[in-house]
This record gives structure tokens, C-alpha cells and sequence, in this order.
């Protein structure tokens, strides 16, 4: 699994291990072009890479407080992530190219789960990582005794407005 690394220079979470590319939806941004867009801007992958092999894979949806780091504490942030995987073939790698990324790194999956229990991954990248393992039949109810909390936590009703329903997952 390519795994980045916040620059240092980040405001919030700098240094902290993340995913190979992620970033905001605009305002009536289809979630698929954001992931083409970031991807290209944090990653240096070619768009038609991107267009080409990137698989929906659905989502997270969750409710955290801010953290001082974040910027201001105590916010109430409902937020959904759109997760895409995109098997990179060996001689595409991602690059550092906007300067948010230090850089990246191939991971095995055990090492990605050390890092994950030791808290080195940027909170909400944990989630789509914690997505991952389930999706792929690594972190199951044999293995883990709060599976079935996990995966609630995972897919939370957000009563809010704004575009959060999954099952309208586009692409």
C-alpha cells in the first residue's frame, strides 16, 4: 500500500502518515474528478492512470470534535470520505508534487497495521485505512474482537444536509 507523508510544513497533522492522495470536494464537484484532480496534485499520477484503473470502493461516513491541531477545538465536523482504490502498477510511483506530501512509501500490510496501532496515521486517513483492511478480508470478527463497533463507527447516519448519502455512490 503507498502510504504519504504530510510535509512538515503542514498546518495541521505535519508529519503524520496519510493516504496516497485525498482533498476536499468543491462545491458540486463529482467525487470521482476530486479524486483525479487530488491525485495529480498531491501524487504526480497521470490522469488517464487515474481515469482509467481507479475503482469506487465506497465510503466512510463519521462525526469527530476538533482538535486544537485542526485549527479550533471543540468544532462538531460531520464528514464523509469517498474512497477510490487504485492498484498502481510497479513502475508508476507516486511523487511528491504540490508540497503537501514529504513523500511515500510502499508499505506491506503488516507495517501499515503497526503504524495504524500506533497512532501515526492522520486520524480520518486511519478510517479509509481501517475501510481497507475490512474490505480486503484482513481485519475481520476472528481477528478482532470490536469488529462489528468498528464498522457501525465506520458508516455513521449523519442528520445533517449536505452530500452524504453513499448509496448514490457516483462511478
Amino acid at each position: 500500500m503507498w502510504i504519504a507523508r504530510r510535509s512538515p510544513t503542514k498546518s495541521t497533522f505535519p508529519g503524520m502518515l496519510d493516504n496516497t492522495a485525498a482533498g476536499g470536494l468543491m462545491t458540486g464537484e463529482d467525487p470521482f474528478e476530486c479524486i483525479i484532480r487530488e491525485a495529480n496534485e498531491e501524487a504526480d499520477l497521470a490522469e488517464d492512470v487515474v481515469r482509467g484503473q481507479t475503482l469506487a470502493a465506497g465510503g466512510v461516513t463519521y462525526t469527530y470534535i476538533t482538535h486544537e491541531e485542526a485549527g479550533q477545538a471543540g468544532l462538531i465536523y460531520p464528514e464523509v470520505q469517498w474512497i477510490y482504490d487504485l492498484e498502481l502498477q510497479p513502475n508508476v510511483i507516486p511523487r511528491p508534487k504540490d508540497g503537501e506530501v514529504a513523500g511515500f512509501e510502499l508499505c506491506g500490510i503488516e507495517e501499515v497495521q503497526h503504524q495504524l496501532a500506533h497512532g501515526k496515521f492522520k486520524p480520518n486517513c486511519a478510517l479509509v485505512v481501517i475501510d481497507f483492511l475490512i474490505r480486503h478480508g484482513i481485519l475481520t470478527r476472528d481477528n478482532e474482537p470490536d469488529f462489528d463497533e468498528i464498522k457501525l463507527r465506520l458508516h455513521r447516519e449523519l442528520p445533517f444536509p449536505g452530500p452524504h448519502k453513499l448509496e448514490s455512490f457516483p462511478n
